[in-house]
């Protein structure tokens, strides 16, 4: 069998393949019928022959044929050998050298046995070649106009949709979005990977389902090959594992499809731009084809439940479990700086270097950075970063470097282990808007006690000049631990500051970093438990007030009143009226690793913070705020949609400086705010959170963690609204201290609601009594001895109580429309209150709160007051008391004094026994939300 096939093969009788080779009929190649064998199988033989050629290149020619060595060209690093006798070889093939006698272009020469071939090798098999990027369908889509979204061009491009992303069907438009991925052109590329990242973001409950219909177009980007694509795809793979729970178990079934091509690349440590010289340019914006890959199947596993590890290894062998080995979160080691959830602040306990004096330390991740001394075993440690198996700790306790690196294994020994601190409570402060331009502020900030343990939350608005924010900074960071903070408004104006607001933010975020300041996701471990400290960076936008307009009053514009307008400078297209600018400061969270937050919000307390207001819960009605457009410019509709969707225990504020402790459909909303000297010197019982900002005897923030969350504190506004609630609504009446700004239209009035105590009545005791001090001096002051001269403070005491006689009295007695106070100290008038000037007029404030409240409502009753008494002086000073407290313009207050009294009193029933009518007394207090004030007596 064995001769009959020789005969076949070799028909003319040779030993020679040639003539089948020169047809194609076998492939070319001196090894064996099938080619040449690959370097590391080719016999030992072959091996040493390839070795000499390549080392002399050039081997004897036949004869005839002679080398003009002045034009040889160095050969290419290639096998050459020599061939049989009669063998031909095409031009292309010995291009390496100029031959004398060249053949005809073309065309085939015979050579001889000492002739030179460079053997270029089999063709490449291709499968790293980039494969062809077909349209997607979301370009055919796109240019049929079926897309709802637009392009916002300029310095920064934005895409804004049509209609609201979460009344999207996902079904249809999320496989669109993914399709689009492979795009290179813009504005697909754009627009697929900027709304599949919306729609993951805002999607929830509605991408688990559309999981399956993802497949197809992931595994269509990543079998294209091309890293940048690749790169993106891999984030976006990570983005939607990361946006609900179960998707990434709902994955498993399908990684036959996805991840063989991840196998390919896992090694390909380069990249993802076509850069000449291979620099690793990728890893600044984690562009590294082969960390990607890497830092994706970790969260694959990580979320994949536990079918994934197995799934996973049996489609790329060379991957290493991140869950079994101990590694904690799937991060890029080039990228750990920069990683979703920097876990900060957890505590280390060292375990090795027992009976060595403990574990090596190093000024630097790298193992051959400067060595420090050793860490002694037991040693306690707080976690600043962590790099595969290298720890940036700072020490708690223990012998050894204040701060460096170690490792936290070596081989399978555990070096380090994460523990829970005991030994020491941290406790945790919030603080805002402490303007500390003002030099008071900048005093109370610098009196703060040392808190070397303990963390602080800064809610924004430390400063309006980039100089005095940084070193208020630096000086909170030497009182504290830690410090957390977000910007504020007033810190991105532009005054001093040469760039634009959005420049000036990355200044400040960039500053943070160097300094120690944390502006990123962080873990506090405070002891007992672990708190995950969330900050939100937030700009306000008017579409965020949704509640009724003053309509009785003419109000300036927001753009004319709220210096943001002018003092903030936004890159075109940015704008604050039409919410561009809130919606790009947004989305600055995200490059804070905001999805992995949600992903693990479960493991923690959860502290959440922002300077801007989440919730319109938490602004005073429109008739409270001075101007009322101020409410259009406090709040976010993209903060409150990830306030929602993180649900933390606790969320600080700042920005309106009202003191604020409030639960709002499930979650606790505080703000601690320093406030202008001026706000805390004349309305500190509305700034004050309890004791906070002055009511200690040193300065103090406020606490709102220490063996867990803090109890609540007494603030005006929130005991306020727990009482009445809001309404809204009511836009006619407004306060007078409100209604002195604005131009009236019919229908309007000025006061309060029936049946209500002043809001600065609820604050804490010590700042009321401080306040009612103020009105009680200014009384004395401008009282009835100088009621002929003009007021100092327009607060209480401008103008002239209306004096009435016996008969106006008696017509607005029977029209019940005011509330009579009797002031004389044995009172005894009926249909009166008694409030005896000035034992219980001046000592109001001083009443418990339960008391000063039933007063209040009682006095508010009916919306207006006539105070009454014989001494005209003591009438005139009770009068002006009562419109202090109440913040009522003298001139609205109603005097029955002297005669007139005298004879009013003549004209009712006298009352002997005050008590018993007092306590059967029918006193209406009428609620009524549309409350409007009685025509004046004239």
């Amino acid at each position: 069998m064995e001769d009959t096939l020789n005969r076949m093969i070799y028909k003319d009788g040779s030993r020679s393949l040639q003539r089948q080779k020169a047809k194609g009929l076998l492939p070319r190649g001196s090894h064996s019928c099938f080619g040449d064998f690959p370097p590391d199988l080719m016999p030992e033989r072959l091996r040493s022959l390839a070795r000499s050629q390549s080392d002399s290149r050039v081997r004897p020619h036949s004869a005839g044929a002679t080398v003009q060595h002045s034009q040889t060209r160095t050969l290419p690093k290639t096998t050459v050998r020599p061939q049989s006798a009669g063998a031909t070889v095409s031009r292309p093939e010995v291009t390496a050298l100029k031959l004398t006698g060249a053949a005809v272009p073309g065309k085939s020469r015979p050579c001889s046995a000492g002739s030179l071939r460079a053997d270029v090798g089999p063709p490449k098999a291709g499968a790293f070649r980039r494969k062809p990027i077909k349209p997607s369908m979301l370009r055919f889509f796109y240019e049929r106009g079926d897309l709802p979204v637009q392009i916002y061009h300029g310095s920064i491009g934005k895409l804004l949709w049509k209609v609201d992303v979460e009344k999207l069907d996902y079904h249809h438009y999320l496989p669109i979005f993914f399709d689009g991925v492979r795009e290179k052109e813009d504005p697909f590329r754009f627009m697929a990977v900027t709304g599949a990242y919306d729609m993951l973001e805002r999607g929830g409950d509605k991408i688990l389902p559309v999981v399956p219909q993802l497949v197809i177009p992931l595994k269509s980007a990543l079998n294209t090959r091309d890293p940048t694509i690749m790169c993106t795809t891999l984030k976006l793979m990570q983005k939607l594992v990361l946006s609900g729970e179960l998707i990434g178990e709902a994955l498993v079934p399908y990684y036959r499809q996805i991840l063989p091509v991840l196998s390919m690349f896992k090694t390909w440590n380069i990249p993802a731009k076509d850069m000449g010289d291979f620099m690793d340019y990728g890893q600044r914006k984690n562009m590294c084809l082969g960390d990607l890959i890497t830092e994706t199947l970790q969260i694959l596993e990580e979320y994949g439940g536990e079918d994934a590890f197995i799934n996973i290894k049996y489609m790329v062998p060379t991957y290493e479990s991140a869950v079994l080995c101990g590694a904690r979160a799937p991060v890029s080691a080039r990228q750990s700086s920069a990683r979703p959830l920097s876990m900060r602040g957890e505590t280390w306990r060292v375990v090795g270097g027992e009976t060595s004096g403990g574990v090596l330390a190093r000024t630097g991740r790298l193992l051959n950075s400067e060595p420090l001394e050793r860490l002694s075993h037991g040693a306690l440690v707080s976690e600043l970063d962590l790099v595969g198996d290298r720890l940036h700790f700072r020490k708690i306790s223990g012998v050894g470097p204040e701060s460096g690196w170690l490792s936290i294994k070596l081989k399978d020994k555990d070096l380090a282990r994460r523990t829970v601190c005991d030994f020491k409570q941290t406790q945790i402060w919030a603080l805002s808007d402490i303007h500390t331009d003002k030099k008071e502020n900048m005093e109370w900030v610098d009196k703060l006690p040392e808190f070397r343990d303990d963390v602080l939350i800064l809610a924004g608005d430390v400063a309006n000049t980039m100089e005095v924010l940084q070193q208020t900074l630096l000086l909170l960071k030497k009182r504290f631990a830690r410090v957390f903070f977000c910007p504020g408004n007033h810190d991105l104006w532009t005054q001093g500051w040469r760039g634009d607001s959005m420049e000036k933010l990355r200044a400040i975020l960039d500053f943070c970093g160097s300094a120690g300041i944390e502006t990123r996701p962080g873990v506090v471990d405070t002891g007992g438990q672990q708190v995950l400290v969330v900050p939100l960076l937030a700009w306000h936008q008017p579409q965020w007030d949704s509640e009724k307009e003053l309509e009785e009053w003419e109000v300036p514009p927001v753009e004319k009143t709220i210096a943001d307008y002018w003092a903030t400078k936004w890159p075109p297209p940015l704008r604050i009226d039409d919410g561009s600018v809130a919606r790009a400061v947004d989305e600055l969270n995200e490059e804070n690793g905001f999805a992995e937050v949600l992903a693990r919000r479960k493991d923690f307390q959860v502290l959440s913070f922002s300077h801007f207001l989440p919730r319109i819960e938490l602004n005073p009605e429109k008739r409270y705020l001075i101007p009322s457009c101020l409410a259009k410019a406090v709040g976010s509709l993209y903060l409150k949609e990830r306030v929602q969707r993180l649900k933390p225990d606790l969320h600080v504020f700042g920005h309106t400086h009202f003191g604020f402790d409030l639960d709002v459909d499930g979650i606790r909303y505080l703000q601690a705010p320093l406030g202008t000297p001026l706000e805390r010197a004349f309305g500190g019982s509305i700034v004050s959170l309890g004791d906070f900002p002055e009511g200690a005897e040193v300065s103090m923030p406020c606490l709102v963690w220490g063996n867990g969350w803090a109890e609540r504190h007494r603030s005006a506004w929130s005991e306020y609204y727990r009482r009445y609630g809001r309404c809204p609504e009511v836009t006619a009446t407004v306060p007078s201290v409100c209604s002195n700004i604005y131009t009236p239209k019919a229908g309007s009035a000025s006061g309060w609601i029936r049946g209500r105590m002043p809001i600065w009545l609820f604050g804490p005791k010590s700042c009321r009594l401080r306040e009612a001090q103020q009105v009680i001096d200014e009384v004395r002051s401008t009282g009835w001895a100088h009621r002929e001269k003009p007021r100092k403070l327009q607060r209480s005491s401008s103008g002239r109580p209306k004096e009435i006689d016996a008969e106006d009295a008696a017509r607005l007695l029977q029209q019940d429309s005011h509330v009579f106070v009797d002031i004389r100290s044995e009172g005894g008038c009926a249909s009166a209150i008694s409030l005896p000037h000035p034992a219980e007029t001046e000592a109001l404030a001083a009443r418990e709160e339960e008391d000063l409240l039933q007063l209040c409502e009682r006095l508010n009753a009916k919306g207006a007051m006539v105070v009454c008494g014989e001494d005209e002086e003591a009438t005139w000073d009770a009068a002006m008391l009562l419109g202090g407290y109440f913040r009522i313009w003298p001139t609205e207050m109603t005097v029955l004094q002297g005669a007139a009294f005298l004879a009013w009193q003549q004209s009712v029933a006298e009352v002997t026994d005050f008590a018993e009518v007092f306590w059967g007394m029918r006193v209406r207090v009428d609620r009524s939300l549309a409350f409007k004030r009685a025509a004046p007596v004239q």
